[in-house]
């Protein structure tokens, strides 16, 4: 990956290129924000690493910067102690996380990790524009199941009802973001009116699926603090086995300054991150990803297939972690024979593209590469 690392001290960056230079990254260092841009115009980053205190133009001066160029690197601000607010400023402007000084290499490197595994999820995650209505259709019908079949809650800056008769959805229930009328170009809805709605439909009904196109529009008018609560909200309290969301994003996204654009995406990697925790909590058992990846082939069997076929030594172990893929949905069982849940075949998907681009735990001793006869010549 290729990193620009922004400090005024010189003794720290050259700290940080020898703690990074050995995961493999590329590394360039700055020692103010106005080179950082100089280099910037010079070269594209991936990540950019950058302090907030510095003479002349400050850290959150180069990340307005950045986002008014429309540069799409990902931003990591440093801090230390004493400046937590300005930290905050910076995540207002478009930054993705900041780190405390002083910390230990583990820390860095751990961060850039999931910098890493975001990246490759969000190109795996494309956006469809809503006005594609044969994908959007394709998308409803995806999630027209027993399961979640209904009703809908309709959230949209545009008319709700359209939407509703569009696709046919006869259960679903409409909340216009904006004036009725349709006049208004700014939401007349506040964040409490609508969580109070969701609420109310979550408390009457068994299941559901809460369809919401226009969160672009919330940008405009709060801060991403206030935003990162409402998501949190969502995924916490509301989205539960019988409760489901569609967010329903614009491709085209020119209407947004670059800052609301970066805020944007920093929404998008709040859904992301709980995948990011699950592939990362699979990976670290190397039992758990022994059971997926055998059902993935075998389809479905019994325990004590398992047990033969993994030849483990202690079956009280591998029940434990069967019953643990069972509880989060990667695994289910019907009567006595487990198989891959949906959810189950996705993250075995994901893992599958992530090791056949080379991803391994970046610091381990150890590298595998794949090569062809004809490339030992």
């Amino acid at each position: 990956m290729k990193i620009l690392i922004v400090d005024d001290d010189r003794v720290f960056l050259e700290t940080m290129r020898n703690i990074l230079i050995l995961d493999n990254h590329t590394i360039t260092t700055a020692v103010s924000a106005e080179e950082a841009l100089v280099k910037l115009d010079e070269d594209k980053f991936n990540l950019i690493l950058t302090d907030l205190k510095m003479p002349g133009l400050s850290g959150v001066d180069l990340i307005r910067k950045i986002r008014e160029n429309r540069i799409d690197s990902i931003i990591i601000v440093i801090t230390g102690y004493g400046t937590i607010e300005s930290a905050v400023e910076a995540m207002k402007q478009g930054a993705y996380d900041y780190i405390l000084k002083p910390f230990e290499a583990k820390t860095i490197r751990n961060k850039i990790s999931q910098v890493e595994l975001d990246l490759k999820l969000r190109k795996s995650l494309p956006l469809s524009s809503f006005a594609e209505k044969p994908v959007i259709s394709k998308k409803l019908e995806s999630i027209d199941t027993d399961k979640n079949k209904g009703p809908f809650l309709v959230i949209s800056d545009q008319n709700p009802n359209e939407i509703i008769k569009r696709f046919n959805l006869s259960n679903g229930f409409p909340i216009w973001l904006k004036r009725q009328n349709g006049k208004s170009d700014t939401i007349s809805i506040s964040f409490y009116s609508l969580k109070t709605n969701i609420k109310d439909f979550v408390e009457n009904h068994d299941k559901g699926t809460i369809i919401f196109q226009g969160i672009e529009e919330f940008l405009k008018i709060y801060e991403w603090e206030e935003l990162k609560k409402f998501i949190s909200y969502l995924l916490s309290e509301i989205i539960t086995a019988n409760f489901s969301l569609v967010l329903l994003i614009r491709e085209e996204v020119d209407f947004l300054t670059s800052s609301q654009q970066t805020l944007l995406k920093n929404i998008l990697s709040l859904f992301i991150d709980p995948i990011i925790s699950k592939i990362i909590n699979l990976l670290s058992h190397p039992l758990r990803k022994s059971i997926i990846t055998l059902l993935k082939s075998e389809k479905k069997l019994n325990f004590n297939k398992i047990v033969k076929m993994l030849e483990v030594k202690s079956s009280a172990n591998l029940a434990f972690h069967i019953n643990k893929l069972v509880q989060e949905n990667i695994l289910k069982k019907e009567k006595n024979l487990y198989e891959l849940s949906p959810v189950g075949l996705y993250f075995v998907d994901i893992i599958s593209q992530l090791e056949s681009i080379g991803f391994s735990y970046p610091h381990s001793q150890i590298k595998v590469f794949k090569i062809s006869e004809n490339s030992q010549n």
